[in-house]
């Protein structure tokens, strides 16, 4: 779902090339996420910081990472949430109740989480247990397409008046895919917009980290 999804968005990197996934998981857009923690980890090595933790993932020469095998490097560490993280099955996250309405308060927004449990529910009502109350059963509803899109900035970044984004994505984050803020920045960029993208070494899920580098961002931008 994820690759065909991606793919349909023509996503470019600076020389034009086409950003694509195949059906499992490889292509250039994954080489493009490898480049990214690539420059990373080398920002970080010119900075006498420790990157050994994740010396397995890497190919180092000369004191400089050449290579990234993104499988090792994703493997590394724990993970905080675990499949489906947002879309919960029984609608029970934050993300459920941000697509819900004045009628049902959490809601269903991806049509995967959404047929997993409809099966179960199909499957409960054809058994006939109606009475069983070991058994819960969640009947679950879809939200409404118009507010799956409104939730969606892809399908607006290409109006946006905005010029300048700056756009920052932890090297460790564990609680969001770097594919996402990739494909925000790289959209974003395909659009027209001036973007400074880049996954900080060491960092996880969080902000306020370099605020003198936002900072002088800023100063570069409005002083112009």
């Amino acid at each position: 779902m994820f690759p065909s999804y991606l793919n349909n968005l023509k996503l470019k990197d600076d020389k034009g090339n086409l950003l694509t996934l195949d059906k499992n998981g490889n292509g250039t857009f994954k080489s493009y996420l490898s480049l990214i923690i690539k420059n990373s980890a080398n920002k970080a090595l010119a900075e006498g910081k420790d990157i050994s933790e994740f010396k397995k993932a890497f190919t180092i020469e000369n004191d400089k990472v050449i290579a990234v095998d993104l499988d090792v490097y994703t493997h590394i560490g724990d993970r905080m949430k675990s499949p489906p993280a947002f879309d919960s099955l029984d609608a029970s996250s934050g993300e459920n109740n941000l697509f819900g309405d004045k009628r049902t308060d959490n809601k269903n927004f991806t049509k995967f989480s959404f047929d997993i449990v409809n099966k179960e529910a199909i499957e409960y009502y054809q058994k006939g247990k109606f009475n069983d109350k070991s058994i819960k059963v969640v009947i679950p509803k879809m939200a409404d397409k118009n507010i799956i899109k409104m939730m969606n900035p892809m399908n607006y970044l290409d109006n946006t008046p905005t010029k300048y984004w700056r756009i920052r994505h932890g090297a460790i984050d564990k609680d969001t895919s770097l594919a996402i803020p990739a494909i925000l920045a790289i959209k974003l960029k395909n659009s027209g917009k001036v973007v400074d993208f880049a996954s900080p070494w060491g960092q996880g899920h969080g902000g306020d980290y370099d605020l003198d580098e936002l900072f002088n961002w800023i100063d570069t931008i409005v002083n112009k």
